[in-house]
């Protein structure tokens, strides 16, 4: 049995590979497979939820978005990246014009304490 160390090196392999990291078409498989193989968790599609609307504030009012995940036992919101975008400190449009970074500069438009974002660069 591998241990959660050598798991997390597999993961690394498996998702370092020049055909992954598309946003669109990897997001939901990377968390699956990070959740099961790295944290053990076997029910992941009772752990966490994909496409999630959120109210959020832009241009004084008040609009439904929609984050790539959420799991709400840890109170995590997930917004991926493809591997194209390089520097996720930068304001990013989003659909409907919202920057990402006024996301992640406004607490009180998010439904969670904590934020994961990642652009799939590094693993």
């Amino acid at each position: 049995m591998a241990t959660r160390q050598q798991s997390a090196r597999e993961f690394v392999k498996t998702w370092s590979s020049p055909n992954k990291g598309r946003e669109d078409a990897d997001r939901q498989t990377f968390w699956n497979d990070l959740l099961q193989r790295v944290y053990g968790i076997n029910d992941y599609y009772n752990y966490i939820t994909y496409e999630k609307d959120v109210q959020v504030k832009a241009g004084g009012k008040v609009t439904t978005r929609r984050i790539d995940g959420y799991i709400p036992s840890t109170k995590v919101m997930i917004e991926m990246k493809g591997k194209k975008v390089k520097d996720l400190t930068k304001p990013l449009k989003q659909s409907g014009g919202v920057a990402t970074s006024r996301l992640l500069n406004k607490p009180s438009a998010m439904l969670t304490s904590y934020l994961t974002v990642s652009n799939l660069v590094g693993y």
